[in-house]
């Protein structure tokens, strides 16, 4: 295994906090996502788990001192539905299990999950490519809502509808690289899907 690095300070700019970035490891962004409060939205593999669970897996809260410590229980359900219930995600209870809930309804938790503790911005890889037609749409809606609420919602997505139906800008990459960098309203499919194939607009 190699040691983790430690980064030199001056490295930029948080742009969402206007403040500088110091020496930071790489084992303290890849443990804790702090520096910019990104969270990664993926599915559960704890599917035992319940929605409650899940959402604060790794970050429970906990009374007492040790060697007695206990779990916060009632706490954690009630912040887990008030959490789900102000994105208006469709599930039982926030003690319902994960197994027990459908593909839409897993990424739907998992996007409230990451708008607990991303604070700034929220990364989706490929949101709905397993879902169907009506869980695609609720997904969808669901980040159209998290957009107007004011936060930063990046989607990397290969289905052109979906990217312009909740975006604002598109950032267009073909092999590795930045092709463009667009506002949604002002280009049109054909154009992106161009620079995708072609790396150049029709």
């Amino acid at each position: 295994n190699m040691p983790w690095r430690r980064r030199p300070s001056g490295l930029g700019t948080n742009a969402f906090t206007s403040s500088g970035i110091g020496a930071v490891s790489v084992q303290r962004i890849a443990s804790k996502m702090a520096l910019v409060k990104f969270w990664t939205v993926s599915g559960f593999s704890l599917m035992n788990l319940s929605v409650a669970q899940n959402m604060f897996l790794g970050r429970e809260e906990v009374s007492g001192f040790w060697p007695f410590k206990f779990l916060k229980t009632r706490s954690m359900n009630q912040k887990a539905f008030e959490t789900i219930n102000g994105l208006s995600v469709n599930v039982p209870s926030p003690q319902a299990f994960v197994e027990d809930l459908s593909g839409g309804q897993r990424q739907a938790i998992a996007i409230a999950r990451a708008t607990t503790w991303g604070n700034y911005v929220v990364l989706m890889d490929e949101p709905t490519a397993a879902l169907g037609v009506t869980e695609t749409a609720r997904v969808e809606q669901l980040i159209v809502t998290l957009r107007e609420r004011g936060l930063c919602v990046v989607v990397v997505s290969h289905d052109l509808g979906q990217v312009f139906r909740v975006s604002d800008r598109i950032a267009v990459m073909r092999q590795g690289r930045l092709v463009a960098n667009l506002v949604t309203a002002d280009t049109t499919g054909d154009a992106a899907a161009a620079m995708l194939n072609c790396g150049a607009a029709l």
